[in-house]
């Protein structure tokens, strides 16, 4: 979004402030119309404009910023959700045939929405059953260095999404109804449209939600090894609140028949620690 042009005249803290509170109210024009905007979006809007004008300051062009922390429209708080496997299964059932591609490379593989939606065909290697993901939406550098790191989804996965690609060629694996590249706006309006048909969704479940189950799963396993192993076993540590939300299930039930072992490194998790990581990952997914 370019928020310059609402700043060309007026640079008072008030029109800031303002100006966060109709972006809220209005949100933004998309293909479709107004699309709503979430309080973390608005947030990450002010501190970008924040940024542009600190530069201003610096450069000598105007004489002091607008925005500061009284103009601030609050981060919002995290919502995050964890699906049960029912649920997960369900919400791929429900979305139309096309998009349910789309559903396992967010739960099973961990791309987030902008990743999924430009992953290209030539970006998975379908016989190794690895994801390398390369760009993000519409073709922009991924949010992170980390983020580049390929994904090894196992050789259950690989052929659904290859038989996905021989149904619905293009060159991206996600396309849309006009068979150009799927958009991150229409896979979130699927994704809205399907939870309302899920049930125990809220209706607050968005495509990034998905990722929390491979967290949940992973934190899982990652807990159950370590009252086997003693602390020192696994030396990266994943959040425990989202274990815990799925701890009950994992212990009576398994993942359905077909679930691959899908990777992708925790945020934050530093460099070194990346072979240790997939090291641990390889000891939880074994026998429980």
């Amino acid at each position: 979004m370019d928020v310059t042009p609402a700043f060309e005249e007026d640079r008072r803290p008030s029109h800031v402030k303002a100006w966060t509170a109709k972006l809220r109210r209005e949100g933004k024009q998309g293909k479709d119309g107004p699309e709503p905007l979430s309080a973390s979006y608005v947030y990450a809007c002010h501190a970008r404009l924040a940024q542009i004008m600190s530069d201003a300051v610096h450069d000598g062009i105007i004489p002091r910023s607008p925005c500061s922390r009284r103009t601030s429209p609050g981060q919002g708080q995290q919502r995050p959700y964890v699906a049960t496997t029912e649920q997960l299964w369900a919400l791929h059932d429900i979305v139309p045939e096309r998009i349910r591609a789309a559903i396992l490379l967010g739960a099973l593989a961990g791309l987030r929405l902008a990743e999924a939606c430009a992953l290209r065909a030539s970006d998975v290697d379908f016989m190794r059953g690895i994801i390398y993901p390369r760009v993000q939406y519409p073709a922009e550098p991924l949010k992170t260095d980390i983020s580049k790191t390929p994904i090894p989804v196992g050789r259950s996965l690989a052929p659904q999404l290859a038989a996905h690609v021989k149904k619905w060629p293009g060159e991206t694996v996600l396309v849309g109804a006009d068979g150009g590249p799927l958009s991150p706006w229409a896979l979130e309006r699927a994704i809205r449209t399907a939870r309302k048909k899920a049930d125990g969704l809220p209706s607050t479940f968005r495509y990034h939600d998905l990722r929390h189950f491979l967290s949940a799963l992973f934190s899982c396993r990652d807990s159950r090894h370590r009252r086997a192993s003693g602390p020192a076993a696994c030396p990266v540590r994943l959040p425990p609140p989202r274990c815990r939300l799925l701890r009950n299930q994992a212990e009576t039930s398994q993942p359905p028949a077909g679930v691959p072992t899908a990777t992708r490194v925790p945020p934050n998790t530093a460099s070194a620690e990346r072979s240790h990581y997939f090291a641990s990952l390889l000891i939880a997914h074994g026998p429980t």
